[in-house]
């Protein structure tokens, strides 16, 4: 008896337990390639090259700031390349290693993306044999929740919200460019950063959606 009714407890519990844990891994995964998404999503530097006026206040051209952008964004994709070196820009060995550190988050993202993607597929398999769909819901509701809380400080203040991710995510302060020492930082204004934040929060609600109309698709 005890060990039928331990039976019917896992029964219950565990697609429970594996529905969650779907709903977390699909978030993160869903966060984690909103991230990569925008980091090479080219159209928005471009784009605010023209909005941001980034050719006056860096003295660059249009060629040449996409051909400086194209360069930082392949070296953070890229563990391979050994050195950052920009075509038209002098760079600090501080920036340098500042970027080396974001190349090195970025890399743990990816391998977070990874193991949350072999999971899901896993626990999936499992779902749709039991022909369980509720984590589509509870996934569209997180990340729909997610951005529209990661919203408010941006919108009320997004210059302290970004000086708190950095201090969060780096133990240095060579985040603070100089401009007279890298003047790569004229080329990548803090709006810039504002936008891309925003891309990546309208990436995760259009996924929100994704799995809110498969939901709902999976019920009838």
């Amino acid at each position: 008896m005890f060990l039928l009714k331990g039976e019917r407890i896992l029964k219950k519990i565990c697609p429970f337990i594996f529905q969650l844990l779907v709903v977390l891994c699909l978030s993160t995964a869903v966060i984690i390639f909103a991230v990569f998404f925008t980091l090479k999503f080219s159209p928005l530097y471009k784009f605010d090259i023209n909005y941001l006026n980034i050719e006056e206040s860096s003295t660059l051209n249009k060629s040449q700031l996409m051909n400086n952008y194209t360069t930082i964004i392949y070296f953070l994709d890229n563990p391979s390349v050994p050195t950052l070196k920009l075509p038209d820009l002098m760079m600090s060995a501080e920036a340098e290693l500042h970027f080396r550190e974001v190349r090195d988050i970025l890399i743990t993202l990816k391998y977070i993306l990874y193991c949350c993607i072999f999971i899901s597929a896993i626990l999936l398999i499992y779902l749709y044999k039991e022909r369980r769909f509720k984590f589509y819901k509870y996934t569209s509701l997180s990340l729909t929740i997610i951005p529209l809380l990661l919203a408010i400080p941006f919108l009320i203040n997004f210059d302290k919200s970004f000086v708190i991710f950095h201090k969060l995510f780096f133990k240095n302060g060579y985040w603070e460019f100089d401009p007279v020492l890298d003047p790569v930082i004229n080329t990548l204004p803090q709006e810039f950063f504002f936008h891309c934040a925003l891309l990546i929060l309208i990436v995760m609600l259009l996924f929100s959606g994704v799995f809110a109309m498969i939901y709902k698709k999976s019920n009838k």
